[in-house]
């Protein structure tokens, strides 16, 4: 699941490590050389990949953790709502008017009540 999510920033990560490595390798071939110039502009370029790279990497971890956040938080408020299934509509209302995660619990329980009773 974890692996459809950021999967063009994952991709992007590896081919600025690819391009990176081959700079890197111009550069040692240019120093042993003796071409300074390009090694230069070899060693900057691999820099700069190394810094897109981390970006990428950083970027796509931000988006598994956020996804890992908000099923994590669907996780619970079905948690609760099994829970104040239990509880009367005057003490739901109660807690529907709190508000966070609770609130949207019972107001998912109030719903869910209403729409059964209509369907009776």
């Amino acid at each position: 699941m974890a692996g459809a999510r950021g999967g063009g920033y994952r991709a992007a990560m590896w081919l600025c490590f690819a391009v990176g490595l081959l700079n890197l390798w111009t550069a040692v071939r240019s120093a042993r050389s003796g071409r300074g110039s390009a090694g230069g502009t070899a060693l900057l370029l691999f820099f700069v990949c190394l810094a897109a790279g981390a970006f990428f990497g950083w970027r796509r971890a931000q988006l598994i953790r956020g996804a890992q956040e908000t099923q994590s938080r669907g996780d619970a408020i079905l948690l609760l709502v099994a829970e104040l299934g239990r509880h009367d509509d005057a003490t739901l209302d109660r807690i529907a008017r709190q508000g966070g995660p609770a609130g949207e619990a019972a107001a998912m329980v109030i719903q869910g009540r209403r729409e059964r009773g209509s369907k009776n």
